[in-house]
């Protein structure tokens, strides 16, 4: 017998008015979830970069900067004229990108001390008045950092630079903003003096071979003041010197100069690093036996395959443990050398107090150093004359300060790697030449926290292989088309 029963529920009106109540619930609790999943990611912020470069990731020297600016707190502005224009609007995108990257960092590594904001000079304009009055500001589009030990203002337009090798515009900001950050949280700056008067590699040269330009600009986007050093204008190295740099000199420096040096490594705690290339006579064997050197006139040959580099020049891969090789040795990273001279210890000198010696790089045991290259017309090893390898070709001295005994003993870093090519323009773009020199660099600098990030490789690509790879590859390259050459003829064969 079928139910009569009434349900107040079923009538139409009622069902209704139940289901509007029953959606607006249901959206109320999209509304909740939607909250407190955005609460949720606000706290706890995790995101992937899955592009093969991490072009939207810090890099990890980056990263490792900001770790150390603990319990900093630092304000950053940027200001915006007219950002509606189309130059304008892309160029704060791009701040703006950058700038939640470094607040992402910075809550990463438990910090909450970098606040930024953006401000339209022109829509407000009491705020704009004073920034003008606070930072001394002439133009609208800026960025201006603000710590409670300084402050530093930079140019939009300083984050974009022309490659002079494909003359494409690429932005560096990372790097811009970093330094300004480095600026405002630690005003005392390193000071990098480079030689010069001797026909030494310049700073300001763009020249491939023989020219350093982006060294220095590594270092200045890393808060170091790069400067001269004319030693014949001094009667002294400058006591602002945390590091000097001899980069290839063409001609003996005066014995006098080789005085100052030795002066500022022996009294001053001095760090010194020092490039040479073979058959070039630089007069600084006093000053390299002070500190248990040697560094013969002659070049380092290596024939083996797995040893040339297809461009030309060597390739360098027999690292000793050192701070300043641990991330070359982990990342298995090759450097890259045109023409290389010995650089070993002084057997004369087998132990100086205090002074502690390690070879940093060598090459390989088909390698020898060749001391009659200027005779031979085909250079080969003569046992009876030449030096079998490995042949080491980079080494450091360091002589820790202190007191022992009642004596103050003097500190000092000595570098010494027999070529300059590797910190040249064309050759500190490939990553384990770059890593070395700036390992080099951050150490005799002491700012060890920093040896064991690998810096970002730069964005360029370029694939350096020896003979022996080149082979390798041409092998499988060519594999492919005969098996495909292979299969046809048996598949006409078989049509036969």
């Amino acid at each position: 017998m079928a139910s009569n029963r009434y349900h107040r529920f079923d009538e139409f009106r009622i069902a209704r008015r139940v289901g509007a109540l029953n959606r607006v619930v249901q959206g109320l609790l999209w509304v909740t979830l939607i909250i407190g999943l955005n609460l949720l990611a606000f706290q706890l912020a995790v995101r992937w970069d899955l592009t093969p470069e991490r072009r939207h990731t810090l890099s990890p020297e980056t990263q490792a900067y900001l770790s150390a600016m603990t319990g900093k707190q630092i304000r950053v502005i940027v200001t915006a004229a007219e950002p509606g224009k189309e130059g304008n609007r892309n160029e704060l995108r791009d701040v703006k990108t950058l700038m939640s990257r470094f607040e992402h960092a910075f809550r990463q590594t438990g910090e909450d001390g970098f606040k930024w904001e953006v401000v339209d000079v022109f829509r407000q304009r009491d705020r704009a008045a004073e920034l003008i009055r606070d930072f001394a500001l002439d133009q609208g589009n800026a960025i201006l950092f603000e710590s409670e030990q300084g402050r530093r203002v930079l140019n939009i337009d300083d984050l974009y630079r022309k490659d002079k090798e494909s003359g494409k515009t690429i932005f560096v900001g990372e790097q811009m903003v970093l330094s300004a950050l480095l600026e405002v949280t630690d005003p005392s700056s390193k000071v990098v003096y480079f030689t010069v008067g001797q026909g030494e590699m310049q700073l300001g040269d763009v020249d491939p071979l023989r020219g350093l330009s982006e060294l220095g600009h590594y270092l200045t986007a890393r808060n170091v003041f790069v400067r001269e050093l004319d030693l014949t204008r001094f009667d002294e190295v400058p006591g602002d010197a945390d590091l000097v740099v001899i980069a290839s000199p063409q001609a003996e420096l005066r014995s006098a100069d080789v005085e100052k040096l030795r002066k500022y490594m022996e009294n001053g705690n001095g760090s010194m690093f020092v490039l040479l290339e073979p058959f070039r006579v630089h007069n600084l064997d006093a000053l390299l036996y002070d500190w248990g050197i040697l560094c013969d006139n002659g070049v380092v040959l290596d024939p083996g395959p797995d040893y040339q580099a297809s461009s030309g020049g060597l390739i360098l891969r027999r690292y000793a443990e050192h701070p300043v090789t641990a991330s070359l040795i982990e990342g298995r990273l090759n450097v890259f050398s045109t023409q290389l001279r010995p650089v070993r210890f002084d057997p004369g000198v087998p132990r100086i107090a205090g002074v502690q010696r390690s070879v940093l790089m060598a090459t390989s045991e088909t390698s020898w150093l060749e001391l009659n290259a200027r005779t031979e017309s085909v250079p080969k090893l003569d046992p009876n004359v030449d030096v079998p390898g490995p042949i080491p070709v980079a080494a450091v001295s360091e002589r820790k300060g202190g007191q022992q005994l009642g004596l103050n003993l003097k500190g000092g870093r000595l570098v010494v790697v027999g070529d300059a090519s590797i910190a040249s323009n064309a050759l500190i773009r490939l990553h384990g030449n770059r890593t070395f020199v700036a390992n080099v660099l951050n150490w005799m600098l002491q700012r060890d926290q920093l040896l064991s990030i690998a810096p970002t490789a730069l964005d360029s690509y370029r694939l350096t292989l020896s003979q022996k790879d080149l082979r390798v590859l041409l092998f499988y390259l060519m594999l492919i088309p005969l098996l495909v050459a292979l299969v046809g003829l048996l598949v006409r064969l078989i049509h036969r």
